[in-house]
C-alpha cells in the first residue's frame, strides 16, 4: 500500500464586511480557499423542511419556500419522477448553489452530509473523488466503502480519505449516519 505524506490539516476562517473567507491549508500550503458572503456561507449546504409554493410546468421545476427573501429554485425531474412534488407538499431539500441575481438558492431533493474524509449520501451510490488518481488507493478506498455503507444508502471517499485506515473511515461513516 503506498503511504502519502502530508502536513498538518487546518482550517483558517476570517469573516471581514458581511464575507467570509475559509482557507483550508495543508501545513503552511493553501489547499482550497472559499469566499463566500455570511449569508451565502449559512445556506450553501444547509437542509431545509420546506412546503412547494409555485411551480414552473415548462421546465419541470418548483419553488420551496425556506423562510428567506426568495423560494428555492428545486429542478425536479418531473419526466423522471413517478412522484413529482405537488403545491403545498412538505419536503427535505438541501441548498447546492446560491442565490444570483434575483434568483433564489438552486436545492436538490438528494441530501449528502459532509465530513473530513466521507460524504454520507443517504440515496445513492457509493464513489471515490475523481481526484484521487492512484488506481491501487482508489480500488482499497472502493472496497472499504462498499463494505461499510450502509444498505441503500452511499460514502464517498474525499481527497483527504487517501491513506486512511478502514477503522478511521468507520468511525467517520458512524458520525455521519
Amino acid at each position: 500500500m503506498n503511504s502519502v505524506e502530508r502536513g498538518p490539516i487546518s482550517l483558517w476562517v476570517a469573516s471581514d464586511l458581511g464575507e467570509v473567507w475559509l482557507a483550508l491549508m495543508e501545513g503552511d500550503r493553501p489547499y482550497e480557499l472559499i469566499l463566500r458572503s455570511e449569508e451565502q456561507a449559512r445556506l450553501l449546504g444547509a437542509i431545509f423542511k420546506g412546503r412547494v409554493s409555485g411551480q414552473a410546468r415548462a421546465v419541470g421545476a418548483s419553488f420551496v419556500e425556506i423562510g428567506g427573501v426568495r423560494d428555492a429554485f428545486l429542478m425536479d425531474g418531473r419526466a423522471n419522477e413517478a412522484n413529482p412534488p405537488a403545491l403545498g407538499d412538505e419536503l427535505l431539500i438541501q441548498i447546492v448553489r446560491e442565490a444570483d441575481g434575483g434568483k433564489g438558492p438552486r436545492a436538490t431533493r438528494h441530501l449528502t452530509l459532509a465530513g473530513w474524509s466521507l460524504v454520507f449520501a443517504p440515496v445513492g451510490p457509493s464513489g471515490v473523488s475523481r481526484r484521487i488518481d492512484d488506481l491501487v488507493e482508489r480500488e482499497r478506498l472502493k472496497g472499504i466503502l462498499d463494505a461499510l455503507a450502509p444498505e441503500g444508502t452511499g460514502l464517498i471517499a474525499r481527497t483527504s480519505a487517501v491513506g486512511a485506515t478502514r477503522e478511521e473511515l468507520e468511525q467517520e461513516r458512524d458520525e455521519l449516519v
